[in-house]
């Protein structure tokens, strides 16, 4: 499951973070869909991705074949390390397309209320070893 907010870690030290998708049909299936497409954001805390496109680096997540998450195989669970060598403290979200990067819907950690809130984003605390 997500590592719970706040989450912290020191410089050049991977922390590993997980998404959920379920849209119908095309995730309760067995295994992967190709249609998904799941990126992990890193940024400025409290700026919203969808007005500044550039408040956050995204980066390409991994299914994760373990698919250990609460909601079994009806979601397609997802994976990625952050590595950050900088101190500070970073927001970290995730977007997810279903037609191959076109449109996105942003993902805060607020558990999938269906509401996408930038303050809500999980917390990333860095300091130095």
């Amino acid at each position: 499951p997500q590592p719970p907010d706040p989450v912290a870690t020191t410089t050049d030290a991977p922390i590993t973070f997980f998404s959920q998708v379920f849209e119908a049909p095309v995730t309760p299936n067995d295994g992967f869909s190709d249609v998904v497409t799941d990126e992990i954001g890193v940024g400025v805390v409290g700026a919203d991705p969808t007005i500044d496109s550039n408040a956050y680096a995204w980066s390409a997540t991994q299914p994760n074949a373990a698919n250990v998450g609460p909601f079994g195989p009806s979601n397609d669970e997802y994976k990625a390390d952050v590595v950050e060598s900088v101190a500070g403290t970073f927001g970290v979200l995730f977007r997810v397309s279903l037609d191959g990067g076109l449109t996105f819907t942003y993902c805060d950690g607020a558990d999938g209320n269906g509401v996408f809130d930038p303050n809500a984003a999980v917390a990333l605390t860095v300091t130095a070893p």
